[in-house]
């Protein structure tokens, strides 16, 4: 109908990982990679009245975690872990 609007969206996203060496000295670092799924319906009911349904998903594989090399300090050597 006119007054119904529906919406879906894919979103495939690639993190490239930062310039820090992995846990492992010399390890590469795979990069991030996150699937995005989003999906909305909107109903219009007369002239100022809306009623929106929306849902989204975002899955993580080889998700990065960057800090500190030792924790505490104000030496800035990072490291970089690729989670599962």
């Amino acid at each position: 109908t006119p007054q119904t609007v529906a919406r879906l969206s894919y979103n495939r996203l690639f993190t490239q990982p930062p310039l820090a060496q992995g846990t492992i000295l010399g390890q590469s670092i795979r990069p991030q990679r996150s699937n995005l799924y989003e999906g909305s319906i909107e109903q219009q009911f007369g002239s100022n009245q809306t009623l929106k349904a929306s849902y989204y998903q975002k899955t993580f594989r080889d998700q990065l975690d960057t800090g500190l090399l030792l924790e505490g300090t104000q030496i800035g050597v990072y490291t970089t872990v690729s989670l599962e």
